[in-house]
């Protein structure tokens, strides 16, 4: 169901692209810049899922630390919802957030 709904969101976000380029030019820049890089967070959160696993083990053992991180593909079997969730809302989120710097960039050419 969460994942229907991030899917959804991202795509009317998509479709409403054409609406959010008129406003560009009234919003402030600061507005812009955190709400594009906002959508590049799972695709953060993707990318060092790994590590954060490995840093929620014993902090006291951390020799035996790398022996406990987990890989992506171990990762899926065993959370299979939640990195099918973040790995399909960190695709989405990258491809959203890459149109509209391709966006901002031409709008700032014309």
């Amino acid at each position: 169901m969460l994942t229907a709904i991030g899917v959804a969101l991202v795509i009317r976000s998509l479709l409403y692209l054409p609406q959010w380029k008129r406003k560009i030019h009234a919003t402030p820049k600061w507005q812009i810049i955190l709400g594009i890089a906002w959508m590049f967070f799972p695709f953060v959160v993707a990318l060092v899922v790994s590590w954060l696993m490995g840093m929620t083990s014993d902090l006291e053992e951390i020799s035996a630390k790398a022996d406990r991180i987990f890989n992506y593909q171990q990762l899926f079997r065993a959370m299979p919802d939640a990195m099918l969730w973040l790995s399909r809302c960190a695709g989405l989120g990258f491809i959203n957030g890459t149109i509209r710097l391709i966006a901002c960039a031409n709008n700032g050419r014309s």
